[in-house]
């Protein structure tokens, strides 16, 4: 997750959320593909300041799964398994990750006991090096812009609506209902007050969301003056 005004012991307001996992084979893709764009695609929801949601992905995913992910309006990343490029970069920093298809469990947890033994902070930054290294800086720098475009959207439109809903009327038959409706008469008495926050973006994206007071949207709304303000200084 990549926030605003976070710190070691607080959470701050949350502006993008990124999946990412290495698949060695390509079984149950379009699960782990549903599965993951299903956790992140809340967060659209939830937060407005959410601008970008986001998968990494290198291993063996299948174009189904890839193709699923892009349905639901999430960014994909993907290095496949086929340029071994992953793989390299462990391997030249003296880790194995990968094992053949006939390797018998012992060895296979062999492989994992050592690899979790020798993975150190060290070990992460070099890998991290060869990584980049391997992908390629013009790679890394696509997907930077593609992160910085999301999240440089300003709000162009802001739309409060005040709702008030009466007690629901509950018939027990088909009958009832019809005969009221035949002769309506809604009775507000104490009405329950929602607000509505709409926000249309400038790259065409829109958030809504509904809430119980205004304090609640109140808050919503600190959330985006506090991206806004924190794009236009970074920017300037």
């Amino acid at each position: 997750m990549l926030e605003l005004h976070g710190t070691e012991n607080e959470i701050g307001i949350p502006v993008a959320f990124v999946e990412c996992f290495w698949r060695r084979g390509s079984r149950h893709s379009k699960d782990k593909a549903r599965d993951d764009s299903g956790k992140l695609m809340p967060m659209r929801e939830t937060y407005p300041t959410a601008r970008f949601l986001g998968i990494v992905a290198a291993g063996d995913f299948t174009k189904p799964a890839r193709d699923l992910i892009r349905s639901r309006e999430i960014d994909l990343f993907y290095v496949p398994k086929d340029n071994i490029i992953i793989i390299k970069a462990f391997f030249y920093n003296g880790l194995i990750m990968d094992y053949p298809d006939n390797s018998t469990e012992t060895e296979k947890w062999r492989i994992v006991t050592t690899f979790e033994k020798t993975f150190t902070s060290e070990k992460k930054e070099q890998v991290q090096h060869s990584l980049i290294t391997q992908v390629g800086i013009p790679t890394i720098n696509s997907y930077v812009d593609r992160v910085r475009a999301a999240l440089s959207a300003l709000p162009q439109e802001i739309r409060f609506i005040l709702r008030q809903d009466s007690t629901p009327l509950i018939f027990e038959s088909l009958a009832e209902a019809s005969k009221f409706l035949n002769q309506p008469n809604f009775r507000m008495g104490k009405p329950q007050k929602s607000y509505l926050y709409q926000i249309t973006f400038s790259d065409g994206s829109e958030f809504e969301k509904t809430v119980a007071s205004l304090e609640m949207l109140k808050q919503l709304h600190k959330q985006i003056e506090l991206l806004a303000s924190h794009l236009n200084q970074i920017t300037l």
